[in-house]
């Protein structure tokens, strides 16, 4: 078995630099080789160090990179990447601006109003969801499907959580969900407190660790100790009898379960395992070129981009359905459906092109 070992990962003939500046070091002292080999010998781990810390302050300060044209590059590559499927943004981007426009809409029309715990706790949650497909359509413009399909993952869950506290408008499930933010936080705080020091940071104060014990005291009081040992601990009431929620029941609750394949595709790219190398890789084959290239292929961008938008679909309807004045809901619905439809339209021709091209 060879041995993989590189010269000249970061510097170019950084050991022969290192001989040719130790032979000009006695050319310029009046000693004898041996006196001299004798002084190196003695001082080589220092002469050694010096010289390293010269080479690398020399690549870091002296080089050529500027933040101008690391952006010119970038704006280049988006440009090239959106124009090439030009369409095809141009329905998804204006899909994500228009739930962009409900948020804002809902948003700046709270004001004062005193709007149900389970509506406000919703229109939290969409403001996450939209976030989550603009860093979608980010990734995507950047030739990053696998990052699109990470975040699609947060969006799902997202949508899921929002769907059932607007589904089911139950005030004290959407506190609860807030309640339940409490185990994150209890599993932060517990594992910086036994790693601070490692990290070579201050402990935390006595009263935030007190604060935390007083709200998962009242916490555990008022919902028992499984509700936050529970993943989906603050769902667990719709649940009666020994069944606890997860993110599968609620899906089947909400019927939503034709989304389960993608979800589980986009997991591949979370999770550690060899199958998310399935996107670069063909006949058992992994293309380590292709790693660290940005994807321009058409069918990279279908997946994300219709799931994205279907998605989206389910929970800005609900939430136009609750929003909406009665005489409106349908058109504002109809609106966003027909801008889905012209993606997938332009998908459609995009597939029918690609064919005639291979023919």
């Amino acid at each position: 078995m060879t041995r993989l070992k590189i010269k000249g990962i970061y510097f170019e003939n950084i050991d022969e630099n290192f001989n040719k500046m130790i032979v000009e070091g006695k050319n310029e002292l009046d000693v004898s080789w041996e006196k001299y080999n004798e002084v190196v010998e003695n001082n080589i781990d220092e002469i050694t160090e010096s010289y390293e810390k010269s080479v690398i302050d020399a690549y870091v300060n002296l080089n050529t990179f500027t933040i101008d044209k690391f952006l010119e590059m970038s704006y280049k590559n988006q440009a090239i990447i959106v124009k090439e499927h030009a369409d095809l943004f141009k329905y998804f981007i204006m899909y994500i601006n228009y739930c962009h426009v409900l948020f804002e809409k809902c948003r700046t029309s709270i004001g004062r109003k005193r709007i149900s715990q389970s509506l406000k706790c919703s229109i939290a949650l969409y403001g996450i969801i939209t976030r989550r497909a603009k860093q979608i359509n980010e990734m995507l413009m950047n030739g990053y499907s696998d990052g699109a399909m990470i975040v699609w993952r947060s969006l799902y869950e997202n949508v899921i959580a929002a769907a059932t506290i607007l589904i089911e408008n139950n005030d004290e499930l959407a506190r609860k969900f807030k309640a339940h933010s409490l185990r994150n936080s209890k599993k932060k705080i517990e594992s910086f407190s036994k790693n601070y020091q490692e990290l070579k940071l201050k402990a935390l104060s006595k009263k935030n660790l007190d604060r935390l014990k007083n709200q998962e005291q009242l916490v555990t009081e008022k919902y028992g100790k499984e509700f936050i040992d529970q993943e989906f601990g603050w769902a667990d009431d719709l649940f009666p009898g020994k069944k606890k929620a997860n993110l599968r029941e609620l899906e089947i609750r909400l019927d939503m379960t034709t989304f389960r394949p993608y979800y589980l595709i986009c997991s591949e790219h979370i999770h550690l395992g060899f199958n998310a190398f399935n996107n670069f890789s063909s006949s058992g084959k992994i293309n380590l070129a292709e790693l660290n290239s940005q994807e321009t292929d058409f069918s990279n961008f279908i997946d994300p981009m219709q799931f994205t938008t279907a998605i989206l679909h389910q929970i800005s309807n609900l939430l136009l359905h609750e929003v909406s004045v009665e005489s409106e809901y349908q058109v504002n619905s109809d609106f966003l459906k027909a801008l889905h439809y012209k993606l997938l339209d332009n998908i459609k021709k995009g597939n029918s092109d690609r064919t005639k091209r291979k023919l």
